[in-house]
């Protein structure tokens, strides 16, 4: 709704705008303002609508903006990359890379959007996307068919940009970023493989909470239970860091650790993950697709293929999938 997009720059600053004044600005009516206000609503931002002062946000925005974020990318970044594309909506990023991979978009290329429709995380969990409140980013890679231990390297590249922001979290296996306990980033790495061929075509998929004080969340079970669970950098740092400086910083530090994993493997990033292990020395429940093959024990560290290792009555094992589930200590 290319409305809309127009009327978010209006409003972004998040003073109040009047519907007759934001109407003349876009030379439209007001009957197109009320759709364009209802649309972006739908997308999870709260806007107030207030008789004889108009419309405004919950809190300003910085809406996404290519050419910051290319002038903030290290020459190595900007060498590597591609193409950047900033979307406005999209129903994923990943799925969209996918979609357009090689037809119109090449090999590593980023892509980030200001909202998604349909955010996925692992499993076939939804991701809270609402507009213009956190950095939803896709990366399209092509990698060697060895991919032990990626998603923790993925995973550790976003923990040290968030600490070069000042913000101390750890990564829990494979690779959610908690801070104190509250999930701020989740990643999916999606991958496509061609029998015959020595590389397969990787989509790193990353959703960071930014700043949700603005947003609308709903009222149901399930959505007080995520908004108790989940945390972002406003409420951090007591300020909002601008996105598209944050995305250089990330860009920047996936591009050189994935770099240092093709030509490394995870070995390389072993004691780095050790600092970062949120896991470590936690009695966890493993929940397999087979309910009997459930494991219970005590984290103990990862491989050096990035397997999690489980203490589990004196066995140590090495988990390479499974939903990890942190319980409390049985004495």
């Amino acid at each position: 709704m290319i409305i809309a997009f127009e009327l978010i720059k209006k409003i972004a600053d998040g003073k109040f705008h009047s519907g007759q004044a934001l109407a003349q600005e876009l030379k439209i009516n007001r009957a197109h303002i009320w759709r364009a206000i209802a649309y972006l609503k739908s997308l999870k931002l709260e806007i107030y609508s207030v008789k004889g002062k108009g419309y405004k946000l919950a809190s300003p925005i910085e809406l996404l903006n290519e050419a910051h974020i290319l002038e903030n990318l290290s020459q190595k970044t900007a060498t590597a990359l591609n193409l950047l594309q900033v979307l406005s909506v999209t129903h994923s990023t990943n799925d969209y890379v996918k979609e357009h991979k090689l037809r119109s978009l090449p090999e590593k290329t980023a892509v980030v959007a200001e909202a998604q429709t349909q955010g996925r995380g692992r499993a076939g969990r939804t991701w809270f996307s609402p507009f213009g409140a956190n950095i939803y980013l896709s990366l399209f890679w092509k990698l060697k068919q060895n991919l032990s231990g990626l998603s923790l390297v993925v995973g550790l590249a976003i923990a040290k940009s968030l600490e070069e922001l000042g913000v101390t979290v750890k990564v829990k296996w494979p690779n959610d970023i908690y801070y104190e306990n509250k999930k701020m980033v989740g990643i999916l790495i999606e991958s496509e493989f061609k029998p015959g061929a020595d590389t397969q075509n990787i989509f790193i998929g990353m959703g960071l909470n930014v700043n949700l004080q603005g947003c609308a969340f709903g009222s149901s079970e399930a959505d007080l239970e995520l908004k108790n669970t989940i945390t972002d950098l406003t409420s951090v740092l007591g300020v909002t860091p601008s996105r598209n400086l944050f995305i250089a910083v990330v860009l920047n530090n996936l591009v050189e650790f994935l770099e240092k994993f093709e030509s490394h493997g995870f070995a390389y990033f072993l004691p780095m993950w050790e600092k970062y292990d949120y896991l470590m020395g936690k009695l966890i429940s493993v929940i397999k697709p087979i309910a009997s093959q459930n494991l219970v024990g005590h984290a103990k560290g990862v491989s050096q293929r990035g397997e999690l290792l489980l203490d589990d009555q004196g066995v140590l094992k090495a988990i390479c999938v499974g939903d990890i589930k942190v319980r409390e200590n049985l004495r």
